[in-house]
């Protein structure tokens, strides 16, 4: 029908949206001005076939060359695109390759639920690390002591440990003591439940008398702080003759809950030095078995200056070793009066409870007791004892001296 028709020109813009140069190159083509027609019957139709192929020019400026529609761009087509109107990413947080899977997000699959928002885990607490030396059970099993202290008994969660510090006759008439520390994860609240009867010579036993847990005694609920340990000493009522315990069990309370803390083959000091018979003199010295100590009352008196009693001392040693003094000192009067100790004094330190220096051999270290004001007075002591040791669990030792005069000012 049709002569020397060309085919109609597409558009040649670089861009698959439609845009001013598709419409500057249909305004340009000379096939939209110029097509020749031979049929001069068809006259009417020639002035709708310029549109026509102008239709078709605009077909192709939004399709491909298979005349196919390509789809609007999209901001996730390219890399590093965002979508108009969202907000940006955090600083710091990366954006996710496509296809690839949040993690450490709620609900989300592969997550970390022990990560939240990228931190880092929180660890559980640790109870503190024991002093050299110390013998560490199982968490909730017996600890076996081996004869050697510290010896430190775990609970089952590893939230609480108790450290048994030392076995021996503390006591202000000579009687078994057991000293003890208490440390927990976690701050809470103990109390004292009871702690097993002792085996003595005879077959009868020694029981418990007193206890001491931290500032309280142990029957109204006792706060513990975590990381700081809570210090307690039980006394018996009675003495025992054996340098080992084959089981032991102390029993506190945490929150309605009982903690058993047991204990196998704890040592027990025994006192190191006999009793010495001052004979109503002074200077009076006592001394340990191998005399590699000497430990020699100074001073007795302070009833008409301070009208309280006072007692100096001082310390000689062979050899370089850590000298302790805590608050057990007592000194009882010829008639049966018991003076109770209030602070105390070892070298340049001085406090209410333990304290601890050096001692170099060939320089004497003095001490002092100064003991709370009493009523009583008296001219004679029936016996003094000194809460002198080494600084060690064991031995332990108990300076005892006799007879002694209270002549000083």
């Amino acid at each position: 029908m049709f002569q020397n028709h060309r085919e109609p020109a597409r558009a040649t813009s670089s861009n698959p949206r439609r845009d001013d140069n598709c419409i500057t190159q249909i305004a340009d083509d000379p096939t939209v001005s110029h097509i020749p027609f031979q049929i001069p019957h068809v006259r009417r139709l020639l002035p709708t076939l310029p549109a026509l192929t102008a239709l078709a020019l605009l077909s192709a400026c939004n399709g491909g060359s298979d005349g196919t529609a390509t789809p609007p761009a999209s901001a996730g087509d390219e890399p590093d695109a965002t979508v108009p109107g969202a907000a940006p990413p955090a600083p710091g947080v990366p954006t996710p390759a496509p296809g690839a899977e949040a993690s450490g997000t709620a609900g989300t699959a592969g997550a970390n639920p022990t990560l939240q928002d990228g931190a880092a885990p929180v660890p559980a607490p640790l109870l503190a690390d024991p002093e050299a030396g110390t013998v560490v059970g199982v968490p909730g099993t017996t600890v076996d002591c081996a004869d050697s202290l510290p010896c430190r008994w775990v609970s089952a969660d590893a939230g609480v440990a108790i450290t048994a510090g030392a076995v021996d006759h503390l006591g202000t008439q000579g009687e078994l003591t057991v000293d003890f520390a208490l440390d927990a994860t976690r701050d809470s609240a103990f109390t004292f439940a009871g702690a097993a009867a002792i085996a003595t010579s005879g077959g009868a036993t020694t029981d418990v008398q007193r206890v001491a847990l931290g500032q309280g005694n142990g029957v109204a609920p006792v706060a513990a702080l975590a990381g700081e340990p809570l210090v307690g000493r039980i006394v018996y009522d009675g003495t025992i003759e054996q340098t080992s315990l084959p089981a032991w069990s102390l029993t506190l309370v945490e929150a309605g809950q009982s903690l058993d803390a047991r204990f196998a083959n704890l040592p027990v000091a025994l006192p190191v030095g006999s009793d010495v018979d001052c004979a109503g003199t002074l200077p009076c010295t006592w001394q340990t078995r191998d005399a590699d100590v000497l430990i020699t009352l100074t001073r007795v008196g302070g009833f008409a200056t301070a009208a309280r009693l006072d007692i100096g001392f001082r310390l000689q040693s062979t050899a370089s070793r850590t000298v302790a003094m805590d608050a057990g000192s007592s000194a009882r009067a010829a008639g049966g009066f018991l003076y109770a100790p209030r602070t105390h004094r070892l070298g340049s330190v001085s406090g209410f409870g333990p304290v601890s220096v050096q001692a170099v051999p060939g320089q004497p270290l003095d001490g002092r007791v100064d003991f709370f004001r009493a009523s009583t007075t008296t001219e004679a002591l029936s016996e003094v004892q000194l809460d002198v040791f080494e600084d060690g669990p064991v031995p332990r030792w108990r300076p005892t001296f006799l007879n002694v005069p209270s002549i000083a000012p």
